[in-house]
């Protein structure tokens, strides 16, 4: 009996990947949630950005690490290297924001579609 109360158990646990909200009525935890190719390729886009993002904070924080403690010489040199990474960290934030508004719009398009 506990063999099949664990397996009508395991049943009902849906598997969460990830937490995407898509509005206030969707949410969806795996790719299999998507709807639209162009959705599903977007959110996969988004996670790579999204990875690159958390790259060049953990870049940016030990450039800081290293800035604070550093002589002089250290810090002219690597001046534009921080800028630089800061900016990027800006530019990526920017780009992850428009990838999750277009996969939004691609999955919601679908929705209205199927009305």
């Amino acid at each position: 009996l506990q063999k099949v109360y664990n397996t009508e158990r395991n049943a009902n646990v849906k598997k969460i990947d990830f937490t995407f909200i898509v509005n206030d009525k969707n949410v969806y935890h795996t790719l299999d949630d998507f709807k639209t190719k162009d959705g599903k390729q977007l959110f996969t886009e988004l996670q790579s950005a999204e990875k690159i993002l958390i790259n060049t904070e953990t870049e940016l924080e030990n450039f800081r690490k290293e800035w604070a403690k550093a002589n002089e010489a250290y810090k002219t040199k690597n001046r534009a290297s921080i800028l630089a990474l800061e900016n990027r960290v800006k530019d990526l934030k920017i780009k992850i924001s428009e990838i999750e508004n277009r996969v939004r719009e691609a999955e919601l398009k679908n929705k209205k579609k199927g009305k």
